[in-house]
């Protein structure tokens, strides 16, 4: 059944974009693998650019270690 839903998922991100969809937003619901096969198998993620997070230089938040998500700025899902 797992497969099933992968394959269905990934099927269906592929159309999605097919038809002009830019933002996509999955539900993990704790099965974050899942999740993590489809976007691999959908070809959405670009590991060739280096994500966009610089350390903070202020001593109060150097030791910060969460990289903010802005979706407006930056549209691309951060996956590790």
């Amino acid at each position: 059944m797992r497969k099933y839903g992968i394959k269905f998922g990934i099927d269906q991100s592929k159309d999605l974009i097919e038809h002009g969809y830019r933002f996509i937003h999955y539900y993990t619901m704790n099965l974050e693998t899942s999740v993590i096969k489809i976007i691999e198998g959908a070809n959405i993620v670009d590991r060739s650019r280096a994500l966009p997070f610089v350390k903070p230089t202020a001593e109060y938040r150097k030791e910060e270690t969460v990289r903010p998500i802005f979706w407006s700025n930056n549209p691309t899902n951060y996956i590790q």
